[in-house]
């Protein structure tokens, strides 16, 4: 009779679930897979138990077939709740002279699309009628835009709570495509006659350029923190606003910053 029990209880457990962090395997009858739960039955027991695919490291079936759950991350059913838009201000761009807001959508854990917008001139006018000096000018007006697809990271494993959390956070590189425009005046020195005058000449001022930018975007229980670098070419004038650019022409251009905003 105990041969045979025995026989019975081997017979029974053809399914190995191994669950994350844990190198015993739970022996079981593996009954099925819904959604985000898998559900087993335990060897000499009719109950149906039970766990969530976000604690199981993989399953082994009694044929030998390997279900891993690697990838348990970008499975939409743990992101069918979460919020997907989100809104930011970027507070460094007041230092390049440009007010810059960016609206992300995320498609899905792992992708998502940033737009950003920026008005170039929210300084204070620096031309001055009476000053005769060539270098004074009247401050640049114009727009900035940049556009990025947002490639994020994934995460293996992680704990129940984090089950609904925020697809917008995590770390990401994302191929970026930036231009800036504006126009300004420049009070420059003319001779004429062996005399010097001074009047405003319009100058516009274009770059473009392509960047390949990394960082990683926190989400505190709807408050998003974005901090990012990013280095690649660009073509155009010297000046540009909400990146650096080395030189005039095809030149090396830098940006970075820290984006404040919320999710929706």
């Amino acid at each position: 009779m105990a041969a045979l029990a025995i026989f019975c209880v081997s017979a029974f457990c053809q399914d190995r679930i191994y669950l994350v962090g844990n190198d015993e395997p739970i022996e079981c009858e593996v009954d099925e897979i819904e959604g985000t739960t898998i559900f087993y039955t335990l060897p000499n027991s009719s109950a149906k138990l039970k766990v969530d695919k976000s604690q199981v490291d993989m399953i082994k079936y009694e044929g030998g077939a390997v279900l891993s759950m690697n990838d348990i991350v970008t499975e939409e059913e743990y992101y069918k709740d979460a919020k997907r838009n989100a809104l930011k201000f970027n507070v460094m761009s007041p230092i390049w002279d440009v007010f810059e807001i960016a609206y992300e959508h995320a498609f899905s854990p792992t992708k998502s699309i940033e737009i950003t917008a920026g008005y170039v001139g929210i300084g204070r006018d620096a031309y001055d009628s009476n000053a005769e000096r060539w270098d004074f000018t009247y401050e640049p007006k114009g727009f900035m835009a940049t556009v990025g697809y947002k490639f994020m990271g994934t995460r293996s494993t992680y704990n129940l709570n984090d089950k609904y959390r925020s697809i917008l956070q995590g770390g990401y590189v994302k191929p970026e495509l930036a231009v800036s425009f504006a126009k300004k005046l420049d009070r420059v020195c003319v001779y004429d006659n062996y005399e010097s005058n001074f009047k405003n000449v319009s100058r516009i001022i274009m770059s473009y350029s392509l960047m390949a930018v990394g960082g990683y975007q926190w989400n505190f229980g709807g408050f998003i923190l974005d901090i990012y670098g990013g280095l690649g070419y660009g073509i155009g004038s010297y000046t540009t606003y909400g990146y650096l650019k080395v030189n005039d022409g095809f030149s090396l251009v830098m940006s970075t910053g820290v984006k404040l905003g919320f999710d929706f």
